[in-house]
């Protein structure tokens, strides 16, 4: 019975490390792809988003499973009616965050953004209403968010505490520079400051910036990642209070940053959170069942 149990075990342990090696091959897939007008690339960077390869799936169908269902016309309508929602009153929402309709394929993602701009909506209007007089575009909000899903998790905090920093030396000129300077680094960013007059635009500081209350010159913002993408322009017209636009720019940004914090939590830290592997599981029973086994193998022969 002893040497049945070992048996059973060392098969169970070892033939699932086997199938940890069977994964989906992208032409078993592309045909399922192509339906929804994806391609390979379009693939390998939506599974990228949660650090995922196609070697993590065993069988087309289990991929499928994790995708979920495709976006459809009968799906949309649900949605709807579970949000009580109209259809442009979904485009107006999407459309807050710099996205569209066309930016989903499969209905769990799209419910999941719903669910969280629902309640993230007044805080980004706020947002927009508060950068829009600086040109600031529902595309730059969508190129924020999605600069912002690539960086580490922990940055929110971070941010909270620049918020809080920011709210308790609003008159100090010097912590509002290093809010900004210390804002900048927490998201990655860079940011290059311009005086533009006559047509000239003149780089400068934040501390610079910060020493004239107003300017006889526009002021012009340009935010980019580490690798030279613009992510925004904000413009400050001539004659604009700096140092209240600057606190206002500080804040909603902080703001800004703090929910799509929040919105890579919830639109893909919940699908991260789905996708261990079963293979890891079914390992961790062979093992198990080989522990067993040995150890009542090794009880036999001490007896």
């Amino acid at each position: 019975m002893r040497k049945w149990v070992v048996s059973v075990a060392f098969i169970l342990a070892f033939g699932y490390s086997y199938n940890v090696g069977a994964a989906v091959r992208m032409a078993d897939v592309e045909p399922y792809l192509h339906e929804f007008g994806w391609t390979e690339s379009d693939l390998q960077r939506y599974l990228l988003h949660y650090h995922r390869t196609l070697a993590d799936f065993a069988t087309p169908e289990e991929l499928k499973r994790w995708l979920g269902p495709p976006v459809t016309e009968a799906g949309v309508e649900q949605l709807l009616q579970r949000y009580q929602l109209t259809e442009e009153q979904l485009e107006a929402l999407l459309g807050q965050f710099g996205e569209t309709m066309q930016d989903y394929t499969w209905m769990n993602d799209l419910d999941a953004a719903v669910r969280f701009y629902l309640r993230s909506y007044e805080n980004m209007q706020r947002v927009h209403d508060a950068l829009s007089s600086l040109e600031f575009t529902e595309d730059e909000a969508k190129r924020l968010f999605d600069h912002v899903r690539t960086l580490p998790a922990n940055g929110k905090r971070a941010l909270q505490a620049q918020a809080a920093r920011l709210a308790e030396g609003k008159n100090d000129l010097e912590a509002i520079a290093d809010v900004w300077k210390q804002l900048l680094r927490t998201l990655r960013l860079k940011g290059d400051m311009y005086v533009v007059s006559t047509g000239q635009m003149k780089p400068v500081s934040a501390h610079e910036l910060l020493e004239q209350t107003t300017r006889d010159e526009d002021v012009w913002i340009a935010l980019s990642d580490e690798e030279g993408m613009r992510i925004m322009d904000l413009q400050l017209p001539k004659r604009t209070n700096v140092v209240d636009a600057i606190i206002e720019t500080e804040k909603e940004l902080l703001t800004a940053g703090q929910l799509a914090y929040d919105m890579k939590r919830t639109l893909y830290g919940q699908k991260m959170a789905n996708t261990a592997s079963p293979y890891v599981a079914h390992m961790l029973w062979g093992v198990a069942f080989l522990f067993v086994g040995l150890l009542l193998f090794r009880k036999k022969k001490v007896m």
